[in-house]
């Protein structure tokens, strides 16, 4: 998870203010933070935020923002399949210097154009300028699992992975979307992902598997679809031996590309079958090295203990549980930090187990 962060206008940001964003962004990559400016025409400049949370090739020649010729890119998630878009790219003649997925990435699009979207397999939200055609482009993967928000205002744009790093970079006051808010209480977390809008009404969110253009020389802004899952022929199986075959050779080719890292592995780990099957697979058959936690409660309609230590036996990994104790948990407080994080209220309660989970592994040395 890393942060990313920018403005596209003529307002000129003092260092306080870049280190004051850098600061805000660093709960989501605290490896490497940069800040870049660019100029794109008369008072007009690209300002680029970003904070690195390195996985893949962890040394500095893979920070961003990232150059390549005509590009300049910032992008936070991973591109699962860049070994094999590398190969590729090599046999076009391009040479490589860093072990990346961002500089097969830049390189892709170089390649491609926007075509490239097509063959990311990933997660990701990503932001680059093209100096030769004086164009913008924001880019979210297929089913946005990574956060991409922006604002346009008077030919202004403000861009972020979270809401707050927006509201950091602007001078006014947001106004909240109490419509959404109704609709949030009446009919829960499914309504929020219908449409692009969030909680506050100037800033909106970039669609899953879309990709936004902005004209610098004209000022028009383009929104576009590169995928769409409705379209993709399906083809039906009758035996049942065949779909048990294909079904585990996907897990196992989907686990090879996306285990793909220069830190340690963790699963968390339930008493369900799909966190048994990711584990058990990359254990078993991929032969990692594994480490796995669970959340466990006291309330005995929740507890999952039994199912998870039959489990880790079988599977022989290294194995931690947390224990989450609500009575000890001041829920007001929590739903407060949350909120204030997300900048968004609390979609689920499972979103607080979550939480503390994650709260207890980051303390962990893997």
């Amino acid at each position: 998870m890393c942060g990313i962060a920018g403005y596209i206008g003529n307002k000129f940001f003092k260092k306080n203010d870049i280190s004051d964003l850098l600061g805000l962004m660093k709960n989501r990559g605290p490896n490497s933070q940069k800040y870049l400016k660019k100029e794109i025409s008369t008072n007009n400049h690209l300002n680029f935020f970003f904070s690195r949370l390195s996985i893949i090739d962890i040394k500095k020649r893979s920070n961003q923002p990232y150059k390549f010729k005509n590009l300049t890119l910032v992008f936070n998630g991973e591109i699962y399949n860049y070994k094999e878009l590398k190969i590729l790219l090599k046999k076009k003649k391009y040479k490589f210097f860093t072990n990346s997925d961002t500089e097969v990435l830049i390189k892709s699009i170089h390649c491609w154009g926007v075509a490239a979207f097509k063959k990311f397999e990933g997660m990701w939200s990503i932001v680059y300028y093209d100096e030769l055609k004086d164009k913008t482009f924001f880019c979210r993967d297929r089913f946005g699992e990574k956060p991409l928000h922006y604002l346009i205002k008077d030919k202004e744009i403000y861009f972020g992975s979270e809401i707050k790093f927006i509201e950091k970079m602007i001078n006014f006051k947001l106004s909240i979307n109490y419509e959404l808010i109704r609709k949030f209480i009446s009919f829960g977390y499914r309504c929020l992902f219908q449409t692009n809008e969030t909680f506050f009404n100037e800033i909106s969110r970039l669609s899953p598997a879309t990709y936004l253009i902005i004209n610098h020389k004209t000022g028009k802004i383009k929104n576009k679809k590169y995928w769409d899952i409705k379209k993709i022929k399906v083809k039906k199986i009758n035996n049942e031996i065949e779909i048990i075959k294909k079904v585990k050779k996907s897990i196992i080719d989907s686990l090879k590309i996306r285990l793909r890292s220069d830190m340690p592995i963790a699963f968390c780990l339930s008493g369900g079958v799909d966190s048994n099957i990711l584990t058990s697979f990359s254990k078993k058959i991929l032969n990692y090295k594994v480490k796995t936690f669970s959340i466990v409660s006291k309330d005995k309609f929740y507890d999952e203990r039994k199912n998870i230590l039959n489990s880790v036996k079988d599977m022989k990994v290294d194995h931690e549980f947390v224990s989450f104790d609500q009575s000890k948990v001041n829920f007001l407080n929590l739903l407060t930090k949350m909120t204030d994080v997300y900048s968004q209220p609390v979609i689920t309660p499972t979103s607080m187990l979550n939480w503390k989970l994650m709260e207890k592994i980051q303390k962990k040395k893997l």
